[in-house]
């Protein structure tokens, strides 16, 4: 660059500003490649358009700054811009050509950048939690109608919607599909990575054939689902039809679910959505009623199980936590709620039918499986870049899982023999135990 500088007596003024163009686009490229290198910036880099003029048919140019075309090359796109007569063609190098290169440069905008960030706002399980404190704040304060409430429900579909239809959602997609191959290759080897220490290591007494069994385990459980103990005396995961011996690889459709197209697949899925529910709601019938019997707040309902038939006949409104005015539904009726139920869950829903591809459109790639999507919305502490931390915490969940479907089963045998909630059959066994060994 000093040598382009020290060129520059007795020029012109045009080749002057050619030069100090030159200089200032050779200044970008080697940041950017030096950058690229730490992996620590985007692969996408906006230069300002004023600073970079386009140059077309310019010998001297090509003569004097040898190191701008070299630069470029590396780089991947061509020497100049122009694409008018004398521009110079573009050089393809190993990674494609540099009309692709360019085309996602020219998607890395500023209204891309924002869309895709608000798209991972909007997507993100957190945002759910914030949204939902603001809106119960606002419908408390204003006190909504019912529709209000609805539509204040929606606004996540809706926006996600809105941002996959609008013109920077379309370059937010094309980025992703750009990136998709050398997203979907690290998704592979990580799977890979995975496949392989299923078999080995501390994690053979949870997968494979030396996995701890409950009993003689039947063909179609090979242990290689977490949580996998043989367990399966009505063979109902079985089917005449279907592949027993199928393999969990890293193959392409790894990414549909471990044996998807088995009903032992179907069923491992089925298990781990309800498990999940069940974690979230054991704690949720607990909360409400060890708020009122332990700390003294006053709560119109706390017993889980008499909620629903409160609404129905006494018209009390449901408090998040029990908390007042907590709430975004709560007080308009049970046909505002399941329309504000049908709103919230819609999205999820239908995001879920669709499979792990389907936030691709607001340009979020989910570089796990259907199960276990992962990615900073699905994973933020990045517990599965580590196979044999991912595999641990998948058998930690699904037991934890499985106690929490019992707990609710236990839940509402004792609410039909005691009438009571669980925090007071918990604390009346606690009590006869005191008082039998005290």
């Amino acid at each position: 660059m000093f040598r382009l500088i020290s060129s520059a007596q007795g020029t012109s003024t045009t080749r002057l500003q050619h030069l100090a163009s030159d200089c200032l686009e050779i200044l970008f490229l080697q940041i950017e490649a030096t950058h690229r290198s730490r992996r620590t910036m985007p692969r996408v880099v906006v230069r300002p358009a004023a600073l970079l003029p386009q140059r077309v048919g310019c010998p001297w140019h090509r003569a004097r700054t040898p190191a701008l075309p070299a630069l470029r090359r590396a780089r991947g796109c061509g020497a100049t811009r122009g694409g008018g007569p004398g521009s110079e063609p573009p050089e393809p190098d190993e990674l494609g050509s540099s009309s692709s290169e360019d085309r996602g440069r020219a998607e890395d905008t500023p209204a891309a950048r924002l869309t895709q960030n608000l798209a991972n706002l909007v997507a993100n399980p957190a945002s759910y939690l914030g949204a939902f404190v603001i809106v119960a704040a606002a419908t408390s304060r204003f006190n909504f109608g019912g529709g209000a409430v609805v539509a204040l429900s929606a606004l996540p579909v809706v926006a996600l919607t809105a941002i996959s239809k609008s013109s920077a959602g379309q370059e937010v997609r094309r980025a992703v599909e750009q990136e998709k191959p050398r997203l979907l290759a690290e998704a592979d080897r990580a799977e890979a990575q995975r496949v392989v220490a299923r078999s080995g290591g501390d994690l053979s007494r949870f997968y494979g054939d030396t996995r701890s069994v409950l009993q003689d385990p039947p063909s179609h459980l090979q242990g290689q689902l977490a949580g996998d103990a043989g367990f399966d005396p009505l063979g109902l995961a079985a089917s005449p039809s279907e592949d027993a011996s199928a393999e969990v690889d890293a193959g392409d459709g790894w990414r549909d679910g471990a044996l998807k197209d088995t009903r032992l697949g179907r069923l491992y899925q089925a298990e781990l959505l309800h498990a999940r529910w069940a974690m979230l709601g054991a704690v949720g019938c607990l909360v409400p009623e060890l708020l009122q019997r332990q700390f003294g707040v006053a709560i119109a309902e706390p017993i889980w199980w008499k909620v629903g038939g409160s609404v129905l006949n006494e018209g009390i409104a449901i408090n998040y936590a029990g908390l007042e005015g907590l709430r975004i539904a709560g007080d308009k009726g049970v046909l505002a709620i399941a329309a504000c139920q049908l709103a919230l869950m819609g999205g999820p829903e239908y995001a879920r039918q669709v499979g792990i591809a389907s936030l691709e459109p607001v340009g979020i790639f989910l570089p796990g499986d259907v199960n276990y999507p992962g990615g900073p919305l699905f994973d933020p502490l990045g517990l599965a870049k580590d196979p044999d931390t991912f595999l641990t915490q998948a058998v930690a969940e699904i037991k934890h899982g499985r106690l929490a479907m019992l707990a609710m089963a236990g839940y509402a045998a004792q609410a039909a023999v005691t009438q009571e909630g669980p925090i007071a059959n918990l604390e009346a066994t606690l009590a006869r135990i005191v008082a039998h060994y005290g």
